[in-house]
């Protein structure tokens, strides 16, 4: 059984602040007790003493101690409620001042939760929407992608994007957008704790960082905690410190798009899914993922280039040529390497393009 003398919800404060919050709670409880006709202007020949003396000592249960010794001489419920409206009734305008301000300072970047963020802004729209103030979907959409923290600039545009092009019309849809993102930032850092196998053991034609991209196909998403470990090798001359620090945020916005279609579903490889990438425009939307399976695809030529071109300067620039200047060198090795492209070209083709380059006193015969 309830006990009698105990608030049933939260008190009047004494200076008021939460008193429409709490004329609504009063009003709720005296329809479910029966006492509403005690403060709408009753009769007294129509309600009994006892229902009077009932509802004066809820409503006393219910305000500050302060409050009930200061109204402590008002013999009705009617009395005192007309006495609290009087005094608390404009509350509002004595809240707005303070109510913009700190809706003025809300931003996501100072909280740790995204529920916490969501709280606190439904909290500011109840309370400035009744102080007069229209809190739209519009202003609050606006307010949170305009206060995210710095590392997290690449998804809100992405955000933004998808508000513009009307994908995103709800706070409540935004607000779901950033807790599913927090929760697999966690599975994430939950998978990154766990011991990782030494991949560089694996035998196979591909090279680690191409295993490690491979997660970039929708099917194996699952092991996506490889790619962090494996765009450590990429150089700072490829990537920007900034552009490096939003990565993680560019990787999860691709992900989640490529696991909704269908286009990506079927696909074998890294070098497959860069050419449906360019094929469907999305290297440009995700230019950032696109520039990583570029330069894992390239990895193993440009390393095996490196080495043919150690291997033909020790022939190329041999004893007998040892003086030969850097451009010389270049050309010669240019046209070692590259014989069988150079073997393909006619001598026609060779003396025609070296009579154009410049005018000369003699003319090669044409053929």
């Amino acid at each position: 059984m309830a006990n009698p003398t105990r608030p049933e919800f939260d008190i009047l404060d004494s200076e008021g602040l939460e008193y429409h919050r709490w004329v609504s709670d009063v009003e709720t409880a005296f329809v479910a007790k029966d006492y509403t006709a005690t403060i709408t202007d009753p009769k007294d020949d129509e309600l009994s003493n006892k229902v009077k003396a009932n509802a004066l000592m809820f409503l006393r249960r219910h305000i500050d101690p302060s409050l009930r010794w200061e109204y402590l001489q008002l013999k009705t419920p009617k009395e005192l409620w007309d006495a609290l409206k009087g005094r608390f009734g404009n509350i509002h305008d004595t809240l707005l001042p303070e109510l913009a301000v700190q809706w003025n300072g809300i931003r996501l970047l100072d909280y740790k939760r995204v529920n916490d963020f969501n709280k606190d802004m439904l909290r500011f729209k109840a309370r400035l929407n009744f102080c007069g103030r229209e809190i739209t979907e519009d202003n609050m959409i606006y307010k949170t992608l305009t206060t995210f923290p710095t590392s997290a600039f690449i998804l809100a545009n992405q955000y933004k994007l998808e508000y513009d092009n009307k994908r995103i019309t709800t706070f409540n849809k935004l607000i779901s957008l950033l807790q599913v993102a927090e929760r697999h930032n966690e599975v994430l850092l939950n998978n990154n704790a766990r011991p990782e196998a030494n991949y560089e053991k694996m035998k196979g034609g591909k090279n680690s960082m191409q295993r490690g991209l491979d997660v970039l196909i929708p099917t194996h998403v699952a092991t996506m905690h490889h790619v962090e470990r494996d765009v450590e090798v990429v150089e700072t001359r490829d990537f920007s410190e900034r552009d490096v620090l939003s990565l993680e945020d560019k990787l999860d916005i691709y992900l989640n798009e490529m696991r909704s279609n269908s286009e990506f579903s079927q696909l074998k490889g890294i070098g497959s899914l860069a050419k449906k990438l360019v094929e469907t425009g999305k290297h440009k939307t995700h230019a950032a993922v696109y520039k990583l399976l570029t330069l894992a695809l390239v990895l193993p030529v440009a390393t095996a280039s490196v080495e043919k071109v150690f291997s033909a300067m020790n022939i190329v620039k041999n004893p007998l040529r040892n003086r030969m200047g850097d451009q010389w060198v270049n050309d010669s090795l240019l046209v070692y390497i590259e014989k069988d492209i150079f073997n393909s070209i006619g001598n026609d083709a060779i003396m025609q393009r070296f009579q154009n380059m410049r005018s000369r006193r003699g003319q090669l015969p044409s053929r």
